[in-house]
């Protein structure tokens, strides 16, 4: 059994700590919990010096902090030098669509009410979506569209 510790910023991001590490059938051990991240940034390099010997998950919150567009820059200047071997380190982007993307697959299963993301076969130039139909122009120029208010083919 392959156990990693983790650090977050509090008592609610323990659960997604939790599941995340057992998702990769290794057994969780809680280092540091609650706080916020005045508590947390603090104690970054320590555990990034300790991620050398062992496997580390911290998981944190961007919030309004200024990364200059450059997450993975933040991330060295909180852990004080580049990750360690053992260290994952994942800040959570505010915006709801980072976690969308996160999960296209899901995402696209959540929305599919209509069938308006179960795109038909072929090469699209073009492609205009709506509530619950979706057409696109194909590169021999005819128009196809699919969903449920979807019913012509041009």
């Amino acid at each position: 059994m392959t156990y990693v510790r983790f650090a977050v910023e509090g008592t609610t991001d323990e659960p997604v700590a939790d599941r995340l590490i057992r998702e990769v059938d290794m057994e969780p051990m809680p280092t540091f919990i609650g706080g916020g991240k005045t508590q947390l940034d603090p104690k970054l390099p320590g555990y990034n010096q300790a991620a050398r010997r062992s496997a580390w998950l911290v998981l944190r919150d961007l919030d309004h902090d200024d990364a200059g567009g450059c997450v993975p820059r933040l991330i060295e200047d909180l852990l004080g030098s580049a990750p360690s071997a053992g260290m994952a380190f994942r800040i959570a982007v505010r915006e709801v669509e980072a976690w969308l993307l996160a999960d296209a697959a899901g995402c696209i299963r959540f929305f599919n009410d209509y069938g308006e993301t179960d795109a038909p076969t072929g090469k699209f130039v073009a492609i205009s979506a709506g509530d619950d139909a979706t057409c696109g122009i194909l590169r021999d120029g005819h128009i196809q569209c699919w969903g449920i208010n979807a019913v012509r083919i041009w």
